[in-house]
């Protein structure tokens, strides 16, 4: 078939980008696996009607950037964290992880002197990384993971993954410059960049917030971006690649987000349209067929695949057996390779120490352990028990005004469950008395356990404008007589919601009652005084 141009390019590419989400959403499945599918598709190697140019190429690599930036950020929500822990589950799946994916490239012939040994140590560092994007909601719906070794898991995962790309940084540095005294001089200069980053970084972001919170000019946004690139190019002068760079930057500015809607406004960014391109690029990039030209091809992905599984469930299992955690298949949590594998991958694949097989092997095994994972979890660790609870009041958002409605619910004798994104919070209502559960509220899986289908009431007051609108339309649609009272933050929200909700509740009037509420029992306590 014919190419499109450059604009029918990318208009193509969001469209497909539309329906993918869509498409996942419905069935409630990783996106990712079928942007890259999309991508093999309609790729070289697929239909061809997609040719890449530079363009394409340079919003590709903004993307990836913007991936593991967004991945750094992820630490920011995760509070009380053992770091002992954490260390020693990091160190046992790191080291298990590299030694298998070093050794199955190496038994596949990828050595010296056909190849160089930067090959199988690129790989063992590969299967040292995991996906936070993936893993986190998977934890948050699996009570059992969750209540256990949740505040162990996703921190565990951000300290991999940045084992990993610190490790492919070193070998790409070594590979470009097989000189010692050069590698010395890397490691003193990664050490003051993560010095100077962790110790200025997060004093920087804080302040900015600070000066520039809810500014119309989004000036903390332009900030982050500019400052990300900053980073990036001060990266480059040491030889550091700009991957681990992006990676770091979000890693020290994470704990200075305070907003959440700070954070979906850079998620808007990346996940919204520069990281799907990516993915797309990474499926153009894969050639399937190479899978029929040799036998040996296929016994390699068959070992990269199971191989990458058996790294993880041996290392899980070791820390559950040294540590006594009653979580012998730990490791299964670790399967997703999305992320930082990817971005990897496709860097190994530019330089050369990656060749077609064995690249496509790492996007099968990618597509593979995204999509099995979330079955597997729920399988084996058991998944939301659904309530049996009805005729009752579902509360989305378990902030302020969230618990307010609960208290004067629980005064009035009424039946009512919460759901709340932060575990902090969830634990506090608990220790209330509340019943809370724990997850997003866009999720379906988690409306479905609350029994929103029974349901009375919903009153959604979640701080984000986009999940309100996901959330309220989810409940619309599972339950159409349901009363749903909705908090809405700015007048294009409002119109979105006033056809399918009940009641619409700006903050500022809530808070407007209560200033008068105060000022005329002032005026009371006046008269009386009189």
């Amino acid at each position: 078939m014919f190419p499109l141009d450059y604009l029918m390019t990318f208009g193509l590419l969001l469209l497909i980008v539309f329906i993918v989400s869509e498409f996942s959403h419905k069935l409630n499945v990783v996106a990712v696996p079928l942007l890259i599918i999309s991508g093999i598709i309609i790729g070289p190697y697929g239909v061809g009607i997609v040719k890449k140019f530079e363009g394409l190429e340079f919003f590709g690599e903004l993307g990836f950037l913007f991936l593991v930036f967004l991945a750094g950020l992820e630490i920011k929500g995760v509070k009380n964290v053992k770091w002992k822990n954490v260390g020693e589950l990091a160190i046992i799946l790191a080291s298990v992880s590299f030694f298998v994916g070093f050794g199955i490239v190496y038994m596949f012939g990828y050595h010296p002197p056909a190849y160089l040994l930067a090959t199988p140590l690129l790989i063992g560092t590969i299967f040292q990384s995991s996906s936070v994007g993936e893993i986190i909601p998977i934890i948050n719906h699996t009570p059992k993971l969750r209540d256990k070794i949740g505040n162990t898991l996703i921190p565990t995962v951000v300290l991999l993954d940045t084992i990993s790309l610190i490790g492919l940084s070193i070998i790409l540095h070594w590979y470009k410059n097989p000189n010692f005294m050069n590698l010395i001089l890397f490691a003193i200069f990664l050490f003051i960049f993560v010095f100077i980053g962790s110790k200025y970084l997060p004093k920087i972001g804080k302040w900015i917030f600070t000066r520039y919170k809810s500014s119309y000019e989004e000036m903390e946004i332009i900030f982050f971006m500019a400052l990300l690139f900053m980073m990036i190019g001060i990266s480059e002068l040491i030889g550091l690649e700009p991957i681990v760079a992006a990676f770091l930057t979000g890693l020290f500015l994470g704990e200075s987000i305070k907003d959440e809607e700070i954070y979906g406004k850079l998620n808007s960014i990346g996940k919204g349209f520069l990281i799907p391109i990516f993915f797309i690029l990474v499926g153009m990039d894969t050639n399937i067929s190479v899978f029929l030209k040799s036998a040996d091809y296929i016994y390699l992905v068959i070992a990269i695949v199971l191989g990458l599984m058996v790294s993880k469930l041996i290392g899980g299992y070791i820390y559950s057996k040294i540590f006594k955690k009653d979580l012998s298949l730990l490791g299964i949590v670790f399967f997703p390779q999305l992320g930082a594998t990817l971005v990897a991958s496709k860097i190994g694949l530019q330089y050369g120490l990656i060749d077609e097989p064995l690249f496509t092997s790492i996007v099968v095994m990618a597509i593979t352990t995204a999509l099995a994972t979330p079955f597997l979890v729920t399988r084996i660790f058991g998944k939301l028990e659904k309530s049996d609870i009805k005729n009752h009041t579902v509360i989305l958002g378990g902030g302020i005004i969230g618990g307010y409605a609960a208290s004067a619910l629980s005064l009035l004798k009424e039946e009512f469950i919460i759901v709340e994104n932060d575990k902090t919070k969830c634990d506090e209502l608990k220790l209330k008395g509340y019943k809370c559960v724990l997850g997003n509220p866009t999720n379906r899986a988690i409306l479905d356990a609350v029994n929103i289908n029974e349901a009375k009431y919903a009153l959604v007051l979640l701080s984000s404008s986009k999940d309100s609108v996901i959330a309220v339309r989810y409940i619309r649609e599972k339950n159409s007589k349901c009363k749903i009272i909705a908090m809405v933050h700015n007048e294009r929200e409002r119109k979105i919601l006033q056809g399918i909700s009940d009641e619409i509740l700006y903050p500022e009037t809530l808070t407007g009652m209560n200033i008068i509420w105060h000022i005329m029992k002032l005026i009371n306590e006046e008269q009386n005084k009189r």
